[in-house]
């Protein structure tokens, strides 16, 4: 974070809309007093839509009739090098002449004691909250430089695999409970990357450990966790190597419903070819997971799989899933059999 934070404006800037969105909850909640009612306390407001007028007016409405208000106002591209697109660059430059007018008379006003509309202090449960998609600010903009001056500014960025473990770890600590080190690392594995999606799967899981008592085993996990697609792949990869069709029917099924068979492909292709690098590579899960930008459990995960098939074998399935892969772009091989043809190259010789 950055800034002097005197007045109640906070600014979060991030490209990850989800990483974004679960920092805006967690701001609000921390701002707001704990008896506070978020359906009446929050006012969202999106600003691309409908201007920052509206932000500003419902602010300056909350502290003229009292209560805890905490204004959210969403999508503000007019404070980045883009300018946003709802009206022009005209109405850029308006919008920023008029939140910088807003900084000012908010930093006179809480000098004064008093609100801008002639209320309260505006520092008593009042705050403005602006979230802005975008790797960054413009700082050449005068806004800018006011709110680093008179405000927080703060990036948003996704979570390291490092920072969703430890997040996970403590959200179970938060309810009393604990896992092994490679159990854990399975549960995030297992956890989507989206933020928002993560949490929500999170507090699933969560709830299931609860009302039974204990947490639930691999098989009960996978119909409880609306999985990546990505730890589908490697379990149907599994079952194929395995021979258990049924498991790898089931999965296959999942799977088709969900993904077109370009995108199925490609999944498989990837989760072939992480286990054949993972084989051959010395480093440590760790080192490797950053270089190849994939979670350290799913480097191990991979390298213990490939320890059990052939290597002769997993070259010629990953060169029959590369040239099925390439037929379905040039249109060699049809749609309708490419996933079956898929399966079959399992079951190729080596």
């Amino acid at each position: 974070m950055t800034g002097g934070g005197r007045l109640p404006v906070y600014v979060l800037v991030g490209a990850d809309e989800g990483a974004l969105l679960q920092r805006e909850q967690a701001l609000v909640q921390k701002l707001l007093p704990p008896d506070a009612d978020p359906t009446v306390a929050v006012l969202p407001v999106d600003v691309e839509a409908e201007g920052i007028e509206r932000a500003l007016e419902a602010f300056e409405l909350g502290t003229l009739f009292g209560g805890p208000t905490v204004v959210v106002g969403r999508r503000v591209h007019f404070l980045t090098a883009r300018g946003g697109s709802r009206r022009g660059g005209k109405a850029a430059e308006g919008e920023r002449e008029r939140l910088e007018r807003f900084l000012a008379d908010l930093a006179a006003s809480g000098e004064a004691g008093t609100a801008p509309t002639g209320g309260g202090s505006p520092l008593a449960g009042r705050a403005l909250v602006l979230t802005v998609p975008a790797d960054g600010l413009d700082g050449r903009l005068k806004v800018v430089e006011r709110l680093k001056a008179l405000g927080t500014i703060e990036t948003v960025s996704a979570p390291t695999a490092d920072e969703r473990l430890r997040q996970v770890q403590e959200a179970l600590r938060a309810r009393g409970l604990s896992l092994p080190p490679e159990r854990l690392e399975a549960l995030v594995a297992r956890l989507p990357e989206e933020p928002a999606a993560a949490t929500l799967e999170l507090e699933k899981w969560l709830l299931y450990t609860e009302a039974t008592g204990a947490p639930p085993d691999e098989e009960a996990e996978g119909w409880l966790l609306s999985e990546a697609p990505e730890g589908d792949a490697f379990r149907l990869i599994d079952a194929l190597m395995a021979g258990e069709g049924a498991q790898a029917r089931a999965i296959l099924a999942r799977l088709k419903g969900d993904e077109e068979p370009l995108r199925l492909i490609g999944l498989m292709l990837q989760q072939v070819r992480l286990m054949l690098i993972v084989r051959e590579a010395a480093e440590a899960p760790e080192a490797l997971a950053a270089t190849l930008g994939v979670h350290p459990f799913a480097v191990k995960m991979a390298r213990r799989r490939s320890a059990r098939v052939a290597p002769e074998r997993l070259t010629a399935i990953f060169r029959e899933l590369a040239w099925i892969d390439r037929g379905l772009k040039t249109g060699a091989v049809p749609r309708e059999s490419a996933v079956e043809r898929a399966v079959l190259a399992f079951f190729l010789p080596a």
